[in-house]
């Protein structure tokens, strides 16, 4: 079902609140005592399309009706996360001239939230380089280094942009003061950090899952930087996925 509400968001991009309505309906028609699991997902989905259709206050009452323990600031950085996830996945459906109209307004929404969530940056930067904004873009990836802890860790994926954008000269030159300043005795592995501020911590509260709007779950671990480009551009957002690990629904369902 909840894999039947994204491909609705896909098919009507510029309309979400089409996936809106669709997801109360099965809400409202879920048999609580059949699949709780379920209509504990759907209700995470429904927050999610709520930020796609610019109603961001009811998908923070949403969210705080499936975890009222969370705190102001806590639902700010889960909401961020979730714009970001958002973005992602219909970056990876469409080119990005393709976007849908409210693309760029969540993508800037979800930086000003969580602007040390590099899966964002990452996809921001790649978009601006697409968009010949090589400013932009540079000045993503700076913020990524800043948030990231470790510099020397990116120049794998600085690479990879690169050669994904092997025209912009401006980029090119980043990358070069960057791999420059390697010792040449570094020959350790290169890896893109992880989404998180210091790249390998989520912005999520410790106890949540790694997954904007996953039901909190203590012990659940960490969201670790990735050896392959998994917070690239055009790669699935796991946000609609199933959580990993979880057993029966959460009781914090309404």
């Amino acid at each position: 079902m909840v894999d039947q509400t994204r491909c609705l968001l896909l098919a009507f991009p510029d309309d979400p609140e089409k996936t809106v309505v669709s997801c109360r309906q099965a809400i409202a028609r879920w048999p609580v005592d059949v699949d709780r699991r379920t209509l504990l997902k759907l209700k995470r989905a429904l927050a999610f399309y709520l930020l796609a259709a610019g109603d961001e206050q009811e998908a923070r009452r949403q969210i705080a009706s499936l975890e009222p323990q969370l705190t102001a600031q806590q639902i700010d950085r889960i909401v961020g996360a979730g714009l970001g996830e958002l973005c992602q996945t219909v970056a990876a459906a469409f080119p990005f001239e393709a976007q849908p109209k409210w693309f760029n307004e969540r993508l800037e929404r979800s930086i000003e939230l969580v602007p040390d969530w590099s899966a964002t940056r990452w996809l921001a930067a790649s978009v601006a380089f697409s968009l010949k904004d090589s400013q932009a873009g540079i000045s993503h990836l700076e913020a990524i280094e800043r948030a990231s802890g470790a510099p020397d860790q990116m120049i794998g994926v600085l690479e990879t942009i690169q050669a994904r954008f092997p025209q912009d000269s401006a980029l090119a030159d980043f990358v070069r003061s960057r791999t420059a300043t390697r010792p040449a005795s570094d020959t350790g592995e290169r890896t893109q950090p992880g989404p998180g501020p210091s790249g390998s911590r989520s912005p999520l509260p410790d106890s949540m899952n790694p997954g904007s709007f996953r039901t909190p779950v203590q012990g659940a671990p960490e969201l670790r930087g990735p050896t392959t480009q998994t917070s690239m551009p055009g790669r699935e957002s796991p946000f609609l996925s199933p959580p990993q690990g979880q057993g029966a629904a959460s009781p914090n369902v309404p």
